[in-house]
């Protein structure tokens, strides 16, 4: 870390918000700005009081921007990126996150009222009902535990009103041009004095916005569908909530671009590199589809034939998720206690035209199964002037088991073409796989089956303490030990169209298969004994909070944390032999320091209130995912640093005007790392560096690995800056409603998508410019909105991989571009 750098960041903060509070003098009588109460620390503080950096987005809020899932919310919250990648969500804080694999838990962790998510997939399940979303950043390992080392995000449903009066809603939401229709509704029911129950229902069909040049058709398609009861008991001082959720998502197609078409290198030295099924597969692409050159990087268009040969899901993915979450709130003599026990389970499925290209060559097909099951204890001390307290317990079991499945289709979609091309090139038609093995193999799929099945179990206890030194200084200290253990049955077995049916004991042996397959994707058979990780850490923090005066809070953090270990979940894992896993496949767990400075301002009486932070993360042992022709890999990449500024504001200057936003400045720098190549630095590799060795199969081509220094680059899903800007005005017109005016400026610089740092994977910097005009009854019952979001059409870069295969070509997946649609709600 540089230590004179921070400095010089930490003073800038300081200084600016002391003098931003001395300037500030217009005063009014009434504040303008409601309250804002979160529970980041595990009990209800007002925002100022939090000393952590943290941005809130209220309901009101959501509404406004018409957000129902998390890649729109991020696009909100500057430094927090959720995006669909292959076969996962990439969720990133900071410039940290998972990367694409299985094995890997989230550097985010999110919690819905309590209840720990920590799968990717689980990012697919949408927004319902919801109060508030806490974004929490920067290591929190001492109340939230593992896994929570870029941050949080903590969300909070909405709950029964008990006493109140019988009220519903509903809204609806259509966009036009994408056959978009939202609906949303929710009711609050109370039943006694004791008793009361909030149903909630949401319905969401969108026919996507990359149009898809070969099948004629918007994508991805999608549609889902949400319901939540909750049942919210009251009696004397003890308060039972209970809620129950079940939501299904299914998508169509995919929002992925052929960015760029072409080979990285000449032929020959494509050959040389040993990647001639590359040059096969772009010479017969050509041939069968010549327009794919003429779609390759247009705006909303879309390259990917979208075919799937032999997988059993069609392409896209459906989501079946259900879970239920019991708090139970009471107290002990002045204690507080609060019991938390969740259970959270989703079935996934997906299918992908995993070769991204218009060839039906390379097919994936997968199913998920997660269950957890968790319970947590808190006990908070009563306020006190002198110490206060919060301890708990936290117990957590999962079950997490997947199928995947790769398809090689050897005609590529195209007979014809495909036995015309291989005659020509290499003197002997039929298959690839015919003509690769001079006629030894007649098959035309050739596929692999991986069976991973792990079992989690991990407990927790904490405690965080804080002393009152005087009435303007106070010492925060925590910490954390957490006990893991992991075991994993992995297995996985090659087959072919000629040997059987898809089971173990159908598994061919040929060695032809397996030298394909293993060539080709990496793939290899074996079936391991049951292996196992155990492992202990101890997490603590310190904060110094000063309250400078009625309106500003000065603070200084430090904290640590990790992300746990765990098993390489990829299809193309390493092994010594059939029975013996190669030590590369476990990745140890990731740990963070974190160092924040902030200041936090609440001017109620000028209807103002800020927040500045300056922060200092240093990473040891990062885990990253490296794309390595077909499949990714893992590893642990060292070390980083990662410096910043971040701030966000709310003013309200006059009568119904309201003005704020956030900004992130990020410096994130790989102090030590060698990861993957890029494309072409891999095929220039393996040309000049190979040897050929005898084995009993006969001389085998032994290809060197790339690899590059990446040290003092940048990491993925880091832009140096990103901001939100919001403004808000509504007028009374005296005539029974109110004109609303809205505007909001998202703006992200450019970044990487892939580790490789190739510039064809590289984002490109966007400023989408949303605006949104309404009306809305005074009292309430009915506001309608005409809204054009993203208007300006720029089209940023979610997800970027060099395109399976075929090296030199890329892939991207594409964000939303321009859509104007009305929304209307109406009160009863």
């Amino acid at each position: 870390m540089n230590t004179k750098k921070l400095f010089l960041i930490l003073a800038f903060v300081t200084f600016t918000g002391l003098y931003v509070q001395d300037v500030i003098s217009q005063e009014s009588t009434d504040s303008r700005l409601e309250e804002i109460v979160v529970t980041a620390q595990k009990k209800e503080e007002g925002l100022s009081e939090v000393p952590i950096s943290i941005q809130v987005l209220s309901s009101e809020r959501i509404n406004d921007i018409g957000a129902s899932s998390w890649e729109e919310i991020a696009q909100y919250v500057p430094g927090l990126t959720v995006a669909k990648g292959v076969q996962e969500q990439s969720i990133y804080m900071r410039g940290v996150g998972s990367g694409t694999n299985k094995g890997f838990e989230q550097s985010v962790t999110q919690f819905v009222d309590g209840m720990s998510v920590t799968r990717s997939q689980q990012y697919t399940v949408p927004l319902l009902d919801v109060e508030r979303i806490e974004v929490l950043k920067g290591t929190q390992g001492v109340l939230f535990g593992k896994n929570t080392i870029a941050g949080v995000i903590n969300m909070t449903s909405k709950s029964p009103v008990i006493g109140g009066d019988l009220d519903a809603y509903i809204s609806q939401e259509l966009v036009n041009d994408w056959s978009t229709n939202k609906i949303n509704m929710a009711s609050n029911i109370p039943v006694n004095d004791n008793f009361a129950i909030r149903l909630a229902l949401s319905s969401n069909e969108s026919d996507g916005w990359v149009y898809n040049a070969f099948n004629f058709k918007e994508e991805p398609q999608t549609k889902s569908e949400a319901m939540r009861a909750t049942f919210l008991y009251e009696l004397d001082n003890t308060e039972v909530n209970l809620k129950v959720f079940k939501s299904n998502y299914e998508r169509i197609g995919q929002h992925s671009q052929v960015t760029r078409w072409g080979l990285s290198a000449p032929p020959p030295s494509i050959i040389a590199a040993g990647r001639t099924v590359a040059v096969a597969a772009f010479s017969i692409a050509n041939v069968a589809f010549p327009q794919t050159a003429q779609y390759a990087g247009k705006e909303f268009t879309t390259t990917n034939s979208m075919n799937i040969y032999g997988g059993q899901n069609p392409n896209g993915g459906t989501n079946d998720a259900e879970n239920m979450i019991l708090n139970i709130k009471t107290n002990i003599g002045n204690s507080d206690l609060s019991w938390t026990s969740t259970i959270s389970e989703y079935d996934f499925t997906e299918g992908a035209d995993a070769d991204m290209s218009p060839l039906d060559f390379l097919s994936v097909s997968g199913n998920e199964q997660f269950e957890s099951t968790t319970h947590e204890l808190v006990i908070t001390s009563p306020s006190s002037d002198k110490f206060e307290y919060i301890a708990g317990f936290f117990i957590e079991e999962t079950e997490y088991s997947f199928q995947n499945e790769a398809f090689l289709n050897g005609d590529l979609g195209n007979s014809l073409v495909t036995n015309a091309v291989l005659t020509n090139a290499l003197g002997i038609g039929g298959t690839l796989w015919n003509a690769f093995s001079r006629g030894a193999l007649p098959a035309n799929v050739l596929s692999s089956h991986h069976h991973h099945d792990l079992e989690t179990k991990s407990q927790s206890v904490f405690v965080e303490g804080t002393w009152f030194i005087n009435n303007q200084l106070s010492l925060t200290a925590g910490v954390r030990w957490s006990d893991e253990e992991k075991e994993l049955m992995d297995s996985q077995f090659l087959s072919s169209d000629i040997t059987g049916g898809n089971t173990a004991e159908a598994a061919s042996l040929n060695p032809i298969i397996r030298n394909i397959m293993f060539g080709t994707l990496g793939r290899d058979t074996y079936e391991f004994p049951l292996q196992k990780i155990s492992e202990d850490h101890v997490t603590p923090s310190l904060k110094i909070n000063y309250e400078y005066s009625d309106t500003t809070r000065i603070y200084l953090s430090w904290a640590e944390g990790y992300k746990s270990g765990g098993f390489d979940a990829s299809d193309n894992v390493k092994r010594v032999d059939y029975t013996t896993p190669d030590s590369s496949n476990r990745f140890a767990a990731e740990e963070a320091t974190t160092t924040e400075i902030g200041v936090k301002y609440d001017f109620a009486n000028q209807n103002l209130r800020a927040n500045l932070a300056a922060f200092s993360t240093e990473y040891i042992d990062m885990q990253v995912s490296a794309f390595v022709g077909a499949s990714f890999v893992v590893s642990n990449a060292g070390s980083s640093t990662i410096e910043g500024i971040e701030g966000d504001f709310e003013w309200s200057p006059l009568d119904g005007l309201y003005i704020g936003g956030a900004i992130t400045y990020l410096d994130f720098t790989f102090d030590e790392f060698i990861g993957g190549c890029t494309a072409a630095q891999d095929i220039a590799y393996r040309a000049a560096n190979n040897t050929t060795v005898n084995t009993p199969r006969g001389p085998q081509v032994i290809y060197g690995t790339c690899s590059q220094d990446l040290k003092g680059q940048t990491g993925v899903n880091a832009p140096e800056m990103s901001s939100s800007i919001y403004t808000k005005y509504i007028v009374n017109t005296g005539k029974g409603f109110n004109v609303v005016i809205g505007a909001d400026v998202n703006k992200v610089d450019e970044y990487y998508t892939q580790n490789d740092l190739d510039p064809f994977n590289l984002s490109p910097d966007t400023t989408k410019v949303n605006l949104r005009v309404g009306l809305e009854s005074d009292d309430e019952k009915w506001a309608l909105v005409i809204f054009g979001r993203n208007v300006t059409n720029e089209v940023g870069q979610s997800f970027g991989v060099d395109l399976p295969l075929i090296s030199g070509s890329h892939v991207g997946y594409l964000q939303p571009g321009r859509e104007v649609g009305m929304r209307y709600r109406i009160n009863f």
